[in-house]
């Protein structure tokens, strides 16, 4: 997952959003005792709101003292402000976030937590890099992730992620370096730049490209973007999806058997895989490369939500462990 880095100093609102699972709805809950304590990740410290000071203490001694109350939003949401530079003095830290319900009721004790990144940047180098991710229509994007390589086909020697201004930065000595990109929805990038004292450097993204169904409103597409280890989008023929339907079960000879018809396909020039299924179906979903392979089972939702959706957001672990006939030669549709 993509992690926003935020520039060291800068102000950021705290978000907590609480709901009651319960509910079919899922409703928001409103009017509880919400509240946050700091915790830096260099020295495992704790910040006290009422001194102004990080403490030295463990999990189980903190008070009042280092518990700030949110506001609530009167829509499930709390918030507080969080201002960096006068917490901490505006320098490349990491924090947790502790998110807690302190009222008596049914959601006392209810929790959870966020990773906060400050950074200034990566490299040891005399010069400053500045590197700005945009996308075609001159966008920000935030969260990418942006390695230097000494050479097109060498690891990467620094990384960072762009901060909520679409900006990473990097200390860097004179010479010719690889910027390569990644983002989510995006086309990777890679290009080389010349480093002659400070540099400033833009980068434009290309959009992926979003299957959608056929216009048949039977049929949803099953798609996934596939990247290698490195988090680089696949080429060609690199990766191969496969979509499995079940069929109705059928007895032969006191055997229930579940007839399955199989698909496949391979992945485009951008680590495209994709297949039309019927919808409604019953499915395992492979996608395999030559160095891993993933696996999703489940019932493809028929709600028109998800045209075009991609699988990771559907994953339902159900594990399927049938005999079963491929009838994938047959005329059935799939």
């Amino acid at each position: 997952m993509s992690e926003i880095v935020r520039t060291p100093g800068e102000k950021i609102t705290l978000h907590c959003f609480i709901r009651d699972t319960e509910t079919p709805a899922n409703n928001p809950i409103v009017g509880e005792d919400v509240r946050v304590s700091l915790r830096r990740m260099s020295d495992d410290y704790w910040w006290n709101f009422t001194s102004n000071i990080w403490e030295n203490i463990v999990f189980g001694s903190l008070t009042d003292d280092h518990k700030q109350v949110m506001t609530d939003r009167d829509d499930g949401s709390y918030e507080w402000d969080f201002d960096q530079e006068v917490v901490d003095g505006g320098v490349a830290r990491e924090y947790e976030a502790l998110y807690q319900v302190v009222s008596v009721g049914d959601y006392l004790g209810r929790a959870d937590t966020d990773h906060l990144v400050f950074s200034s940047g990566s490299g040891i180098g005399d010069n400053s890099v500045i590197i700005t991710v945009v996308d075609e229509d001159t966008n920000i994007v935030a969260g990418a992730l942006v390695y230097i390589k000494s050479s097109e086909l060498g690891n990467p020697i620094y990384s960072a992620y762009t901060n909520t201004n679409g900006i990473a930065v990097f200390y860097l000595d004179d010479g010719n370096y690889w910027v390569k990109v990644n983002a989510s929805n995006f086309g990777h990038s890679a290009e080389q730049i010349t480093v002659s004292g400070d540099t400033n450097v833009t980068i434009t993204l290309s959009s992926l490209f979003i299957p959608v169904a056929s216009d048949d409103p039977d049929t949803l597409t099953i798609y996934d973007y596939v990247r290698d280890d490195a988090g680089v989008l696949v080429g060609i023929e690199d990766a191969k999806m496969w979509v499995e339907r079940y069929k109705d079960p059928v007895w032969v000879e006191e055997r229930m058997i579940h007839p399955v018809v199989t698909r496949e396909n391979d992945s485009d020039a951008n680590g495209l895989v994709q297949l039309i299924c019927v919808r409604e179906g019953e499915y395992r979903i492979r996608i395999s490369t030559n160095r891993r392979t993933r696996e999703y089972s489940g019932t493809v939702p028929s709600v028109e939500d998800y045209i075009g959706t991609s699988i990771s957001l559907h994953d339902l672990a159900t594990d399927f462990d049938w005999e079963y006939e491929d009838v994938s030669d047959q005329d059935e549709s799939f």
